[in-house]
């Protein structure tokens, strides 16, 4: 894990993430297919760091939080780089739960 500190530029200052993932220049839907599959293996609560360019993805990531029950800590746009930051939910990572309602 990579402790980024309060000094630190970017959305990550001061926590602790558990896995960066750089999904630059993937086109929808890679960039959330990828990083679900990523989730698998991080702890419940760990927060993953993900940077984008699809355009798609300010719209993607929110929507796959939501369903599949993980936090979207943050947000931000620098230049045309995305970046979100995503605490594991302790529930399934692919939205499985809301599926069965």
């Amino acid at each position: 894990m990579t402790t980024v500190g309060a000094g630190s530029a970017g959305l990550a200052a001061g926590l602790e993430i558990a896995l960066s993932l750089d999904l630059r220049d993937l086109k929808c839907p890679l960039p959330v297919l990828r990083t679900r599959r990523a989730l698998e293996s991080v702890p419940a609560g760990g927060v993953v760091q993900v940077l984008a360019t699809d355009p798609a993805a300010e719209i993607d990531f929110p929507a796959f939080c939501a369903m599949a029950g993980h936090e979207l800590v943050a947000a931000n746009t620098v230049n045309e780089t995305l970046e979100f930051l995503i605490r594991k939910g302790s529930g399934p990572a692919d939205g499985a739960a809301l599926a069965e309602e």
